[in-house]
């Protein structure tokens, strides 16, 4: 072992060689251990570590609490990185991983963008990278755990506005939007698919919760619990449009105890005016035929208060008030109306009025037209 003393930058610089050296034509290439003593290395041209033989690693250890500083910005497979750090595939060239000086992030080849803080784009992704049968996701989490309190959330979104003024834009906290190109067909589409799966015990399970909260001296003009939207603009088509669709489903040997297509339950506090179900006359959109309610089912219908036609105060058990002549029709123009009249106890003094012909007839004897 020798020691060889040398000046670089015109700094001293010690300098201990297990095997040879060359300082030669601007680069310093050294075979074996090189060691400095709080000094430093300045090129004026590129510094070039490169390790030689066959698969050795180049390794960056500080000691003990030290750390490693790389100024400007870094790159991993390339040497011209247009961002603080890039990260470039060895197989593609292309970069897969970058940080802006803002601090936003690109993944899969995107530059950061400032208005998105991660931006991931995956176009270009097809069946040959991911198999012919495999989903394509633009972000994928997966969370797992030994939870006892609190909760998982393998999604978070949320959009604060803390300062400034009335603004027209909106806030979002999570949107999803499921983008189609002219003149391509799919399948299925669906912005937001939010799935449940129990196989313990949950005590109460949702495949989607929607809540909007007003609190403090908070004030909401108009608030949505859930709103659904389906529009048809420009010269498109739609061949049956449905606001929302409901379904309760059960397959053999599971258990549906009680089943409920819509429930409205769990209201509490006072409103000026409340409505279980309101529609109003915007959805008299039809053409040829229209239906405020439409139900082909033959199950029985159950109302517990008074129903008013007609009157929005009924003061029976049923009323009906109408504009027009007649109020009431019961049958049709060939057929035979009938009207029974009972107590709670099924009887009456006069059970059944018919009309036939134009004749009312009264009997307590039940008639055919009624059977």
């Amino acid at each position: 072992m020798r020691k060889i003393s040398e000046t670089l930058n015109k700094k001293p610089v010690a300098v201990f060689v297990l095997s040879l050296m060359f300082l030669s034509l601007g680069y310093f290439v050294v075979h074996g251990a090189l060691t400095f003593s709080d000094q430093s290395v300045v090129s004026n041209g590129v510094l070039n570590l490169s390790a030689g033989g066959t698969n050795q690693n180049v390794i960056l250890t500080p000691s003990g609490t030290g750390f490693t500083v790389l100024n400007g910005n870094v790159g991993v497979g390339t040497t011209t990185p247009s961002t603080s750090f890039v990260l470039v595939s060895p197989t593609t060239g292309a970069a897969v991983f970058s940080i802006a000086t803002s601090g936003n992030i690109g993944l899969a080849g995107t530059v950061p963008n400032a208005a998105k803080h991660i931006n991931i784009d995956i176009t270009g992704a097809d069946s040959s990278v991911f198999g012919a049968s495999a989903t394509e996701y633009g972000g994928y989490h997966s969370l797992a755990g030994a939870m006892t309190e609190n909760g998982l959330m393998g999604v978070f979104g949320q959009a604060q506005k803390t300062s400034g003024g009335f603004g027209h834009g909106t806030l979002v906290g999570v949107q999803g939007k499921a983008l189609l190109a002219t003149s391509i067909e799919t399948d299925n589409m669906i912005s937001v698919d939010a799935e449940t799966q129990v196989a313990g015990y949950a005590h109460q399970a949702y495949g989607a919760f929607d809540q909007v909260l007003v609190y403090g001296t908070g004030t909401i003009g108009t608030a949505y619990s859930v709103y659904a939207d389906t529009v048809a603009l420009q010269n498109s088509t739609i061949t049956d449009a449905y606001g929302a669709i409901i379904k309760v489903r059960q397959t053999s040997p599971a258990v549906v105890t009680r089943a409920y297509g819509l429930a409205l339950s769990g209201w509490t506090g006072a409103a000026g005016t409340s409505y279980g179900i309101y529609m109003d006359n915007s959805i008299d959109i039809g053409t040829t035929t229209k239906y405020a309610i439409y139900s082909s089912s033959a199950s029985n219908s159950y109302f517990a208060g008074k129903i008013g036609i007609g009157t929005t105060t009924p003061a029976t058990a049923l009323q009906i008030t109408g504009a027009t002549t007649p109020t009431l029709r019961i049958g049709g123009p060939s057929i035979a109306g009938c009207i029974e009249l009972l107590d709670s106890a099924g009887n009456g003094t006069i059970n059944y009025i018919t009309a036939t012909g134009g004749v009312l007839s009264a009997t307590t004897t039940k008639p055919a037209v009624c059977q």
